[in-house]
């Protein structure tokens, strides 16, 4: 009876493997499987890598389009601040030619001798006609240091032979026009600033000098008007 035994044994544990090998999959390896998870781990670590990075590149677009927006108003503002500084200079000229025409006008108003247009050169070597404006101007004119509307002393043998010649002869009954003049510079130096904030006060100023000096000097004040020429 016991031969008979031994194989059924062995069947029902047969039977029990498969049975237990069923209960995980009967078809995929648990390997495979675990492999299998593994990599759907991956490519969902991958997809929000991927997902971080757009919304990255979202984040620096959107900040490019703020900086364009800046650069834009930036460019509009210094286009504004380039008009401005045009329409000055358009301003400036314009003021240039008007005081232009108010000089030749100041020396057509004059009251002249007969035959004698609007200036007549004066004689003596320090002069030099401008016969476009009437003017006689001083071959040198350096009359006043830098920054300064104090006359230099060195001037007033020069001041004192421009009366002389203007008392006397044609120019008698002539008008007299001091015309200020300044550099192209704008004024930086502080002690200047204090007493001509601009070229245009330090020109004016100047010429208010030379009225003064040749008042002394004996010109009558009715003679005389001073104006000031400057850039800035």
């Amino acid at each position: 009876m016991s031969p008979k035994l031994f194989p059924v044994t062995l069947l029902i544990a047969v039977s029990s493997l498969m049975s237990v090998g069923c209960n995980h999959n009967p078809f995929v390896p648990a390997s495979q499987l675990t492999a299998a998870q593994n990599h759907a781990r991956e490519m969902y670590s991958q997809n929000q890598q991927l997902l971080a990075s757009e919304q990255s590149l979202q984040m620096m677009l959107q900040s490019s389009d703020s900086d364009k927006q800046l650069l834009m108003q930036q460019l509009n503002q210094t286009e504004s601040q380039l008009a401005t500084a045009n329409a000055r200079i358009d301003n400036l000229l314009t003021e240039r030619n008007e005081l232009k025409d108010r000089m030749g006008k100041a020396l057509a108003g004059s009251p002249m001798p007969v035959g004698i247009g609007t200036g007549v050169p004066l004689p003596g070597d320090q002069f030099r006609f401008d016969p476009a404006t009437g003017l006689n101007k001083f071959h040198k004119d350096i009359m006043f240091d830098l920054g300064s509307d104090t006359l230099r002393p060195e001037t007033n043998a020069t001041l004192s032979e421009f009366v002389s010649t203007v008392q006397s002869g044609v120019a008698t009954g002539m008008r007299i026009l001091v015309v200020g003049h300044t550099d192209d510079h704008q004024i930086v130096r502080p002690e200047t600033r204090r007493e001509h904030p601009t070229n245009w006060h330090l020109s004016t100023d100047r010429s208010a000098a030379v009225i003064l000096a040749l008042t002394k000097l004996g010109v009558a004040s009715e003679r005389m008007a001073a104006m000031g020429y400057s850039e800035f």
